[in-house]
């Protein structure tokens, strides 16, 4: 690994698929750095059919960390770590988070193991599955956004809750759009 891929403009990465092309960052940095160094979010980022994995040795978001707006389909992030907030991803600032089709599992960090959204992110998660991170499925901050349907959220380790808020209703059960959260 030479160091994390920094995007600083709008981008488009169509893999051919998780299982076929790997991103590893052999856990010497971050995966990808998604941010122009600006307060605003003004990029457009989307990762297609990925297997986003290593990251590690950094702060927040092992495997991404995202200040733009970022889609990530069909894709997994496994394996990655931080030693804070976000083992897999850690969307911050203004970032915009759109996530579909998608597994996040085996991750790592003090909170939010698998997604981390503080800050003024905002966060939709669809037809995906994270399960199996240390220090929590998703982390989402007390005033931010965030909207989740059709998803598993299950057997995440942590001691502090998944969401802090969500909407529609808490996640205690399936209140949360038809997902599932153990």
């Amino acid at each position: 690994s030479l160091g994390e891929l920094l995007i600083e403009k709008s981008l488009t990465i169509d893999g051919l698929g998780a299982n076929n092309l790997t991103i590893d960052a052999n856990e010497k940095s971050r995966v990808f750095n998604i941010d122009d160094g600006k307060d605003k979010t003004t990029q457009n980022v989307n990762l297609n059919g990925l297997n986003i994995t290593g990251g590690g040795n950094v702060t927040n978001g092992g495997g991404i960390y995202n200040q733009e707006y970022l889609g990530i389909s069909n894709t997994t992030l496994n394996d990655n770590a931080s030693d804070d907030y976000g083992g897999a991803i850690s969307n911050r600032g203004t970032g915009t988070l759109a996530i579909t089709n998608t597994t996040i599992a085996n991750n790592y960090s003090t909170t939010g193991g698998g997604i981390d959204n503080s800050d003024s992110g905002v966060l939709s998660l669809y037809n995906s599955t994270i399960s199996n991170n240390f220090g929590g499925g998703v982390f989402n901050a007390s005033d931010n956004d965030a909207s989740v349907g059709s998803s598993i959220i299950a057997y995440n380790t942590s001691s502090e809750v998944i969401f802090t808020t969500v909407t529609p209703g808490s996640n205690t059960d399936d209140d949360v759009i038809g997902t599932k959260a153990f």
